[in-house]
């Protein structure tokens, strides 16, 4: 007699089907989680990092402009201006008798204007010069913020303004600034300035302008903005390579007397 053998078949119970089901829409909803969590963090540093980046090359641009303040040298022939009135924002009133003028530096907490040697021509008969005529500016807008704006006109040599001239070009570098300031650094007193005009009755030539010049901005942190992050460049003008020192005038003085 053949034995036999009895195979029985055995599905999953109901129980084990809702078990099943349960771990996995445990196990999904976890992974959801995170991913979502990851993905909140990775928006988050991404912004931050394009506001830190925004800073950076808005103070590297504060920097170039600064750091190339130009006035000309007038040399021996250079006289007072007998017309003070005739001292505009950029330049001074004329100090020969051909009419030359020196630039002017004038700054404040929340302006600052200068001529500076940084303007770049893409085009080799660009109508431009390589020197351009620059305001910063700190303005607080309707919400309580702050914004820093950069104004240019390359028609730096146009000493008065004359009606249908363009209007410079302004741009906002940055926003929703909490605080922006700038300073200016006396080198005789040692001390830090609110304001500055290189034109002031009280300026001296080797003195005219700041040695120092400084902008601290204050950005909301995008973790607490009740503790905003403060940020803060100082810029040295390179004037030495645009007018000669003291030692230099006096030189150049005795040779033409």
């Amino acid at each position: 007699m053949t034995p036999t053998s009895t195979y029985q078949s055995r599905g999953f119970t109901l129980i084990e089907v809702l078990i099943a089901i349960g771990l996995l829409a445990f196990l999904s909803l976890g992974i959801f989680q995170l991913t979502t969590s990851s993905w909140d963090i990775n928006t988050k540093l991404s912004a931050e990092a394009v506001d830190v980046t925004s800073i950076l090359l808005s103070l590297q641009s504060v920097n170039s402009d600064l750091e190339q303040i130009y006035t000309p040298y007038l040399g021996a022939l250079a006289v007072k201006p007998e017309d003070s009135s005739k001292t505009t924002e950029f330049w001074s009133a004329p100090l020969r008798t051909d009419g030359y003028r020196r630039s002017r530096f004038k700054g404040e907490n929340n302006k600052v204007t200068f001529v500076a040697n940084d303007n770049r021509r893409v085009e080799a008969d660009s109508p431009q010069s390589d020197f351009v005529k620059v305001t910063w500016e700190v303005e607080r807008n309707s919400k309580g913020t702050y914004s820093l704006y950069r104004s240019s006109d390359w028609d730096a040599f146009r000493y008065e303004d004359t009606t249908g001239a363009k209007k410079p070009e302004r741009v906002a570098l940055l926003e929703n600034l909490s605080s922006a300031k700038f300073q200016y650094y006396r080198l005789s007193d040692k001390q830090w300035q609110d304001t500055w005009d290189s034109e002031s009755l009280y300026s001296k030539e080797e003195t005219r302008f700041p040695a120092l010049i400084k902008l601290k901005i204050e950005a909301p942190d995008p973790q607490n903005n009740a503790n905003p992050l403060a940020w803060e460049t100082i810029i040295r003008p390179n004037l030495q390579l645009n007018y000669l020192d003291a030692a230099a005038r006096a030189a150049a003085k005795n040779r033409t007397d």
